[in-house]
């Protein structure tokens, strides 16, 4: 145990961000009223912490790194992140694609959903999202 063990938050439990839509705001639904949403761990957490370590040997090994490889490491931090997902276009239909690390990735690299990589990338950058109500103290 770490002599520092007092100051460790827990971060190994999924937190949901709930989708809004990017223009108006308002929460994402489909038509039954479910809004759409995307479970994800703290980046301080030890799923996080190994694809951090994974990218730094992937920069290691390439030597010489390129814009696109620069451009796919957060969609690699983000799809380690997430845990699952239920998703919602912006008609309000259900988006019926199954919760994989490669969909998840997918979904974090397109520029068209730069939206919704940004508001899950804030969520799991906020520590407060990971930790219970009575630990925030």
């Amino acid at each position: 145990m770490s002599k520092f063990a007092a100051l460790a938050l827990a971060t190994e439990r999924a937190s949901r961000c709930l989708l809004k839509h990017p223009v108006t705001k308002r929460p994402l639904v489909d038509g039954e009223g479910r809004q759409a949403y995307v479970d994800v761990l703290s980046l301080d957490s030890a799923k996080v912490h190994a694809a951090d370590l994974e990218i730094g040997r992937n920069r290691i090994e390439i030597g010489k790194l390129s814009i696109e490889d620069l451009n796919e490491e957060v969609p690699a931090r983000l799809a380690a992140a997430t845990t699952g997902w239920f998703l919602v276009g912006l008609d309000g239909a259900v988006i019926d694609v199954p919760f994989t690390a490669d969909n998840a990735r997918d979904l974090y690299s397109e520029p068209a959903l730069n939206w919704i990589r940004e508001a899950v990338l804030a969520h799991a950058r906020d520590r407060g999202n990971f930790v219970p109500a009575s630990s925030a103290g």
